[in-house]
């Protein structure tokens, strides 16, 4: 989706910079990067002029006003396309020419870089949902949150370990039920659950400039264990909640391979159940990835963003079915206006049936197995498990 209208004058496919409400443009790189696995959207601009004689070089260059920690806005056609500040400003020159390069982060960047001690009294928050932890470290540095996740339940205690960023703090909270921690295109922290589709078809012949594909089995498991702890009460205490347990298995797997999990948080027979689908699920949908490099940074569906999910048609790489974008890379220099999307199962990026999200035991992730030599091989197809459930009583 593009965020509000283009101002008056922009021109088309033109990447500007916003700062001090300034404009600058005429780059000769430029990258800008997401990831649903990151919390801050990342880019680097590069220019460079020749000398054109006298005492004081280029004036486009040398008048420039822009400095590590400026707010600033890059936009794409005039629409924004990251949030955020300036990190790094980097002047470099020789005898024949001048050289700038910027990089900078979303606005998200600072709950990446600072402690969450200071902004949570007495170190915990009680009876909390992810999304008032999310708002609660957010809120002091003017970042926004938005929920695009079914969120379920509350924490009986949220509490911050020494020394954690506010990122790490939120990544151990939103990990239970597999919610995505990302940005937008105008700073804003994104709760995310991978969901929908039709955001996009990539159809080999038609629009796909360059693609690649691995198929891979290294990080899949035969079984798999989730254990944790619950808390106890008068009704419920002992082994019944200091040893919950889960277990899962992937019958396409047929080699033994255990994995255990240590769940970090306050963990019920539902919450170990959906944890352990998760990873038998996610893990199957990870085993097949491709990189798919488009022209433009503008989708069917608007900006690209990660999360989006379309289909994926290609011969050649054995791959005719749903994927979804897990990261992206938008570059403009001398090859072009390009995208480079890197494409996973949605069931790779999917929370578990308890989670909020399509259950992972009601036949969501039946698609994994449909299409595509890759797909339909039984040493590829992802088998949904059903976790069986452990707790004494």
């Amino acid at each position: 989706m593009m965020s509000g209208l283009a101002a008056p004058g922009f021109r088309p496919g033109i990447v500007s910079l916003l700062v001090g409400g300034m404009l600058y443009e005429g780059w000769k790189k430029v990258s800008v990067s997401r990831s649903v696995r990151e919390m801050a959207g990342q880019f680097t601009l590069e220019v460079s002029e020749k000398w054109t004689g006298g005492n004081g070089g280029p004036a486009s260059l040398m008048g420039w006003r822009i400095r590590p920690g400026d707010p600033c806005t890059v936009l794409y056609s005039g629409f924004p396309v990251i949030t955020g500040y300036v990190d790094t400003y980097c002047p470099k020159y020789d005898a024949d020419s001048h050289e700038v390069t910027i990089q900078g982060r979303s606005k998200t960047q600072d709950l990446v870089d600072s402690s969450a001690d200071p902004d949570v009294e007495n170190g915990e928050m009680r009876d909390v949902g992810l999304d008032q932890i999310a708002n609660k470290l957010a809120g002091p540095h003017g970042v926004g949150v938005k929920v695009e996740a079914k969120l379920k339940g509350k924490f009986d205690v949220a509490r911050v370990q020494s020394g954690e960023t506010k990122h790490e703090m939120l990544e151990r909270y939103a990990r239970p039920g597999a919610v995505l921690l990302t940005d937008d295109e105008l700073g804003n922290l994104r709760l995310l659950h991978v969901a929908g589709g039709g955001a996009f078809a990539l159809i080999e012949g038609e629009n796909i400039l360059e693609a690649s594909a691995t198929l891979r089995a290294d990080n899949r498991y035969s079984d798999y264990e989730v254990k944790g702890q619950d808390h106890g009460n008068d009704q419920r205490y002992g082994r019944e909640v200091a040893e919950v347990m889960a277990k899962a298995r992937d019958g396409a797997v047929k080699r033994y391979r255990p994995h255990t999990v240590r769940n970090e948080t306050k963990t019920s027979k539902e919450n170990a159940r959906d944890r352990c689908d998760w990873e038998a699920t996610s893990r199957g949908g990870e085993s097949t990835r491709a990189d798919v490099t488009v022209v433009d940074w503008i989708g069917p569906a608007g900006l690209w963003m990660p999360g989006q999910v379309g289909v994926l048609v290609s011969p050649m790489l054995a791959i005719n079915r749903s994927m979804a974008i897990e990261s992206l890379e938008m570059t403009q220099d001398e090859n072009g206006t390009l995208t480079k999307l890197s494409l996973v199962p949605p069931e790779a990026l999917k929370p578990p049936g308890g989670g909020g999200g399509a259950s992972a035991g009601n036949g969501d992730g039946a698609a994994a197995g449909s299409g595509g030599a890759a797909a339909s091989d039984p040493a590829w197809r992802v088998v949904v498990p059903h976790a069986t459930i452990i707790g004494s009583h």
